[in-house]
């Protein structure tokens, strides 16, 4: 079983959305660089928790094949027990990884979640102290 849950939209027809496809999804995988933040999650789930109990008995035994592109919003979504399309995908998704732009695209994802990580805690000691002000602590 192999379901393809993406849909892909065309630049001519953008508000018409259609059923993605596996060849669709190798080629995106052959010219566009995979957007790394799913990456830390990992693109290839061979046994997956699914929330919904329905989900978890129909897709029972299914591998879940979930990514994205940095400079392209190309989402795919596979679900499928075939051994032949998580070997196709994960050979695809592993060439991806190793090449230099996604090496580069990962630095800068790593670089710009370290900015966010150190505003985020930059913004709580400024609100730390407002408190400390407003309290007189």
């Amino acid at each position: 079983m192999t379901e393809i849950t993406s849909t892909r939209r065309r630049l001519e027809t953008p508000w018409c959305a259609e059923p993605d496809a596996l060849d669709r999804i190798l080629d995106d995988l052959e010219k566009h660089t995979l957007s790394p933040g799913l990456g830390a999650f990992g693109f290839i789930s061979r046994s997956p928790r699914w929330i919904r109990p329905a989900d978890a008995e129909r897709y029972a035994g299914c591998a879940h094949i979930l990514g994205n592109f940095d400079s392209y919003s190309g989402v795919f979504e596979v679900i499928t027990d075939d051994a032949d399309v998580i070997e196709r995908l994960s050979t695809a998704i592993a060439r991806n990884m190793a090449t230099p732009e996604y090496a580069e695209a990962k630095r800068r994802y790593e670089q710009e979640r370290a900015e966010r990580k150190a505003a985020m805690a930059e913004d709580h000691q400024h609100r730390i102290a407002l408190s400390e002000v407003i309290h007189g602590k």
